[in-house]
């Protein structure tokens, strides 16, 4: 029995019990029935293409292991694990888990590169995709966070506008803000720490000392991915791909009636992002609703409202997810 499941099923089951709690489900109800379909389309197709500039950040991450698996595949890989998200347990790690397997069984059905992938162990093999899916979900959320924080000081800038006078009211609001805005600061510093610490070991003996006491195969992965986290190319495409996701929750909103400046999304969807990670979602539901609650209703929005918009942009996914099952069915019946 997987002990790991059951706990995972529970608190995302009393989780969702709890954010409903907090629901009046009539007006839920009836905001879900006033959905404006044409504005949530454009959020469908927002998210598409996000997805779409996140599987080319993945690909230009895995540069270093010289699959022979098509690029084609790649993405079609990275949406599938989209479908995996919403049907396996655990969210987003599900999926995760589902891109890491794929990938193996995809280098071996394309055949193995003499002189990379295909040589080392299995064991090594699940690392380093592995590592390379976590690369592609780090440097994402960093960029999530710099739009946040860019956001928010274009916000302060403003000293008019009616929803930071709305923070300020409340003195816990100011707290949860400036502790927030603080945690954005500190994921933004972190990185240039670790390529300061890479100059340093790359330098000689400590380079070489550190890959004798590590798995070479490992740490010699690691030191290639840094140079390739800042390509410029790179950094386009996954801030793209962060921005698409960012007007997505933005059109949700619209799309229920809301109408907010971009910019007091784009500071909080990073927070509300990194709740959305925790494995403990229902049908990819549950943490990310939390998250939107905490965050946008320091706004004024009500609950409600934002419960539903956040249902929106999951169920994207779960769209985009279910097209990708479709598409690889139709590929399976024509071969």
């Amino acid at each position: 029995m997987d002990y790991k499941k059951i706990l995972r099923f529970f608190f995302g089951t009393t989780l969702l019990i709890f954010l409903f709690s907090l629901l009046d489900l009539q007006l839920l109800s009836d905001t879900l029935k006033s959905v404006d379909e044409r504005v949530y389309v454009v959020s469908i197709v927002l998210c598409l293409m996000g997805n779409l500039f996140c599987a080319i950040r993945w690909i230009s991450l895995c540069q270093s292991f010289k699959f022979n698996i098509p690029k084609k595949t790649f993405v079609f890989i990275y949406f599938e694990s989209i479908a995996a998200n919403c049907i396996l347990p655990g969210g987003i790690l599900g999926g995760d888990v589902w891109r890491t397997s794929r990938i193996i069984s995809e280098s071996k059905k394309h055949g193995k590169n003499s002189d990379s992938f295909g040589k080392i162990s299995k064991k090594n093999q699940i690392a380093l995709i592995s590592l390379s899916v976590f690369a592609d979900r780090a440097h994402g959320f960093w960029l999530l966070c710099f739009i946040g924080i860019c956001s928010f000081s274009v916000l302060l800038i403003d000293k008019h506008n009616k929803y930071l006078k709305n923070i300020f009211v409340d003195p816990s609001n100011i707290n949860q803000l400036f502790f927030y805005a603080i945690g954005l600061l500190l994921i933004l510093i972190f990185p240039v720490l670790i390529y300061f610490l890479y100059t340093k070991l790359k330098r000689g003996n400590i380079k070489n000392k550190f890959f004798h006491l590590n798995n070479y195969i490992i740490a010699n992965y690691i030191f290639e991915l840094i140079p390739l986290s800042i390509n410029k190319k790179l950094l386009f495409f996954s801030l793209l791909s962060q921005l698409f996701f960012g007007f997505a929750f933005w059109v949700c909103l619209h799309s229920v009636g809301i109408e907010i400046n971009i910019l007091y999304i784009l500071f909080v969807v990073p927070g509300i992002f990194l709740f959305g990670i925790l494995p403990i979602s229902i049908g990819g539901f549950g943490p990310r609703e939390a998250g939107a609650l905490i965050f946008i209703a320091l706004y004024g929005v009500n609950n409600e409202h934002i419960f539903a918009s956040s249902i929106l942009f999951g169920l994207t996914s779960t769209i985009i997810g279910l097209l990708t099952i479709l598409l690889s069915v139709v590929f399976q019946i024509r071969k």
